[in-house]
């Protein structure tokens, strides 16, 4: 989903005042906008979202052990509690599997004593 419009809910509201709605059409109104929460709650939604904080802030350099700040906006706190630990898991998933890829890449002498091949000059540049 992408916002278009910033200014969208002060619009929604300022052209509901303006059509004058009797009770009904609100509570219609009301039901149709509720929909709308369950779209953007939707878990499947919300794992996509995780996923793509994770990666941005590991892709700006952030490491498990690095000090840094994020602040992500939520619907409401019940969302931001599954957002949080949604993004908690991913990133310790990452973690886990750049630490694995980290210790694969471990420098192995040449059997010969001398220079390196190149596979382990390529291990060397991925490790770095």
């Amino acid at each position: 989903m992408q916002l278009v419009n910033p200014d969208l809910n002060e619009d929604l509201y300022g052209l509901i005042e303006d059509a004058e709605l009797d009770a009904d059409q609100e509570g219609k109104l009301e039901t149709v906008l509720g929909r709308q929460y369950h779209l953007i709650t939707r878990d499947d939604r919300l794992e996509t979202v995780a996923q793509d904080v994770v990666r941005h802030f590991l892709g700006r350099g952030m490491l498990a052990n690095a000090v840094g700040k994020a602040m992500l906006v939520s619907i409401d706190k019940a969302t931001a509690l599954r957002m949080h630990d949604k993004v908690k898991a991913h990133w310790a998933a990452e973690t886990a599997r750049v630490e694995q890829e980290l210790g694969e890449l471990h420098y192995q002498p040449h059997p010969g004593g001398y220079g390196m091949t190149p596979a382990q000059a390529r291990r060397d540049l991925r490790t770095a």
